[in-house]
């Protein structure tokens, strides 16, 4: 009998740093049933690029700057609900505004439950954590795009603690950035 295939160490690594991510998120998350109920109670029209706004906040875990872990947020800035699902694809850019190469995976195999959000006066929002893999540039040195299948163009996504330093230059290969599906949050 063949023993069972054992995942290589960067993943076993990367999928810990994903479950940290949603760590960071589940404090503030609504359960499931709470985002599907609402969902079924009144059809919410999505989101659109020019009705959000977005903030990121990442943490370098323990000792390894190569793989820090957080949260993209999203925010309405509309005086209607609207609705966000799935993952978003995160676009990376260098300083200068040109795509950094980075592999991109979904952290989490569950089925994407719509987040409705509300106006911002609601204070809730959604969010999709964002973890890591063999990354080596410093929060400032790159930005980040948000874009939903469905949208036209993306949204840029600002950091939440005001980095204006941006460091050595990015340049990075081979980094992969698990990305996990956007859910309801109160924060």
């Amino acid at each position: 009998m063949r023993a069972p295939r054992r995942p290589p160490p960067r993943a076993v690594l990367a999928l810990a740093l994903s479950a940290v991510g949603l760590y960071l998120l589940w404090p503030m998350s609504a359960s499931a049933a709470d985002q599907r109920s609402v969902a079924q109670k009144k059809q919410v029209a999505s989101c659109t690029p020019s009705q959000i706004s977005t903030s990121v906040e990442l943490y370098t875990l323990g000792k390894s700057p190569t793989s820090p872990a957080g949260a993209v947020l999203f925010h309405n800035n509309s005086a209607t609900a609207c609705s966000l699902r799935g993952v978003p694809t995160v676009g990376v850019l260098n300083a200068t505004g040109q795509r950094i190469a980075v592999y991109q995976r979904s952290s989490t195999p569950r089925r994407p439950v719509a987040a409705v959000l509300q106006p911002s006066s609601s204070g809730k929002a959604a969010g999709s954590s964002l973890t890591w893999s063999a990354w080596s540039c410093s929060p400032g040195s790159f930005s980040l795009t948000i874009r939903f299948s469905g949208w036209s163009t993306s949204v840029p996504a600002s950091w939440t603690s005001g980095i204006s330093n941006p460091g050595a230059p990015c340049t990075v290969t081979g980094a992969t950035l698990y990305v996990s599906p956007v859910e309801t949050i109160t924060h």
